[in-house]
């Protein structure tokens, strides 16, 4: 009973093989107009619909299933994407660091040459600036040839001097320090005073005559009195001139070129002139 099962399956098989053929012969010869294009066409517009309604609802299965797949994709570009734009401005930040040295040590190489001093340049390592202090620290100390009283300056003025000299650091009193004093005069004029810094960061040369000619723009040089700074050492530009009505002296403001908080190289005159001591000072 199995062989003639199997047999009959096989005439079965073989039946439908033939049959196939003889359909897809005559389908191919046909003319469009015929009975099998016809039923053709007529099983297509049965099934169109269901094949339109199951494409509707499947569609968003679809486009969720694929959101799906590529949600931890996205989350992992998203990452990517962020740690290389982190990248791109940390190395940003650091060309723009690199680039302002630059300009600075340029600016310094230019001013070694002017001075006719011997400098030494250094980098600034660390600011104070509160308690009614205004000190850097530079990354140059006694080991480099640096001593106490040693001018601190850049191309676009005075900075201050050296006040605590150690092994392979110093910490360098800036001239808007409160407790700074400068020996300046008026470059026009050569009227004399003294520069001191303020608590508010501003600077104004004090001990300058009421009848003293001093007006808004003139340029402010060391005098080469104090014993510290030599003479002829730009410090700033008058800012403004209040005449007070009581007093002997006039007030004057005078505004640095300086941004003191961004200054990152700077020279040190290792062999300043010795310089005449204020008037009033004594031995």
């Amino acid at each position: 009973m199995r062989f003639f099962k199997v047999r009959r399956d096989q005439v079965v098989l073989v039946a439908l093989i033939f049959l196939s053929i003889a359909i897809l012969t005559l389908h191919t010869r046909e003319e469009k107009s015929g009975i099998l294009h016809r039923v053709q066409n007529f099983s297509r517009e049965l099934t169109h619909p269901l094949e339109s309604a199951i494409t509707r609802i499947a569609t968003p299965f679809l486009h969720g299933w694929e959101y799906v797949v590529n949600i931890g994709r996205l989350q992992r570009d998203n990452q990517e994407l962020r740690k290389e734009l982190a990248q791109a401005k940390e190395k940003l930040v650091k060309l723009r660091v690199a680039d302002e040295e630059n300009k600075q040590l340029r600016k310094l190489l230019g001013l070694k040459e002017e001075l006719p001093y011997e400098t030494l340049t250094a980098r600034v390592i660390g600011r104070i600036f509160s308690g009614g202090q205004a000190v850097i620290m530079i990354d140059k100390g006694v080991s480099h040839g640096v001593s106490e009283g040693m001018p601190v300056l850049i191309k676009e003025g005075l900075i201050g001097q050296v006040v605590y000299p150690s092994s392979n650091v110093s910490l360098v009193q800036l001239i808007i320090d409160p407790k700074s004093g400068v020996g300046v005069q008026i470059l026009r004029t050569g009227e004399s005073g003294v520069l001191q810094g303020q608590i508010n960061g501003e600077l104004e040369i004090q001990l300058i005559s009421k009848e003293a000619d001093v007006k808004k723009g003139d340029v402010v040089i060391t005098s080469g009195l104090g014993g510290i700074y030599p003479k002829g050492i730009y410090v700033g530009e008058v800012s403004e001139v209040i005449k007070q009505s009581s007093g002997l002296f006039k007030k004057i403001k005078v505004k640095s070129k300086i941004n003191f908080l961004r200054v990152e190289l700077v020279l040190v005159i290792t062999n300043p002139p010795k310089t005449e001591k204020f008037p009033f000072e004594g031995e």
